[in-house]
């Protein structure tokens, strides 16, 4: 396998200055159950903090949401208040900023792929891979029975209204979830800040994302967290990886007490560098290459987004 100049480049940087502390797939052949304690009556909420009898822990704690792909990690030390305040509050806007996407990119939720519907087209789970159903009449229709190839869809695809710092925070909750026990003390802020214990001016929250083309290339997923290896230096110390379908996600953890030279309520000028994504050229001249996009999620206020797609059929029937 052979990758591009620029992903190699990334690979080096990120040898040299970043340690994999987490590294764990989304799907496995059984649950991975995330543990502070085994002793089940000294379990005690790592957000909250609090535990048996003032909490209990009866319901299954998704360590990263369900509609991401996850189908393996259990975080056992998730009490049920927070359970249920975290899908309400955070992950249902992060559901919210994918929109048609889950439907496009095939992405398995607790109830299986949604399915999205317009009054150009429907977009549903087919035999392995994604069916299209378009009107006959439509402007899309401009391809020939039997034929294959690649077409854009001209239509404005909006997704729901959601807030985009509740939906960074979701991203930041399945963080902190499959976080190793000792680097929590590292992420007090970021936990009270989660649980609403503190408040922050946000003026900038930068959201890394990738999309690679493809037939779900990354398979069963995985998420990691990156820990700067040099104390000193001026890069953000913790980064949450995820990766699922056709997306890869890179998040900062925010307000780590290894981050003092970051201010957060102002404009922060430094570039992060993209973390390398495991596809070689052959890959890319096959399927396309990954584009990279940064939002700022930074918004505490309801917005809508636009979506387009390109896709590239089999066949038409």
């Amino acid at each position: 396998m052979s990758f591009s100049e620029a992903n190699l480049k990334r690979i080096a940087f990120y040898e040299q200055h970043y340690q994999i502390v987490v590294d764990l797939p989304l799907v496995a052949k059984v649950p991975i159950k995330l543990y502070d304690c085994e002793n089940d009556s000294e379990r005690k909420c790592r957000f909250c903090g609090k535990s048996k009898p003032e909490v209990s822990f009866s319901k299954k704690a998704h360590a990263i949401p369900e509609f991401l792909g996850n189908k393996s990690l259990i975080l056992m030390n998730e009490c049920d208040i927070c359970n249920e305040f975290f899908a309400r509050e955070y992950e249902d806007h992060l559901a919210k900023w994918f929109g048609p996407m889950r439907s496009l990119c095939q992405m398995q939720g607790k109830k299986g792929t949604p399915k999205y519907k317009s009054d150009k087209f429907i977009a549903a789970r087919g035999n392995k891979v994604m069916a299209l159903f378009v009107n006959s009449n439509s402007s899309i229709m401009n391809i020939k029975e039997g034929s294959s190839g690649t077409f854009k869809i001209p239509v404005e695809m909006k997704t729901q209204r959601y807030i985009p710092v509740r939906a960074a925070q979701a991203f930041i909750k399945s963080a902190i979830s499959i976080l190793p026990r000792e680097f929590l003390s590292e992420c007090e802020n970021t936990i009270l800040w989660l649980s609403n214990k503190a408040t922050v001016n946000l003026d900038k929250f930068s959201v890394l994302y990738a999309f690679t083309p493809g037939v779900n290339p990354y398979k069963n997923g995985k998420v990691m967290i990156c820990k700067r290896k040099n104390l000193g230096a001026e890069m953000p110390y913790l980064w949450f990886i995820i990766a699922t379908t056709n997306f890869l996600f890179q998040i900062m953890i925010p307000f780590c007490k290894s981050d003092g030279w970051i201010k957060h309520a102002k404009d922060n000028n430094f570039e992060a560098t993209k973390f390398p994504t495991p596809f070689p050229e052959e890959y890319e001249r096959k399927f396309g290459k990954t584009v990279w996009y940064c939002e700022d999620w930074a918004c505490d206020r309801p917005i809508v987004q636009n979506r387009e797609a390109s896709f590239h059929f089999d066949r038409v029937e």
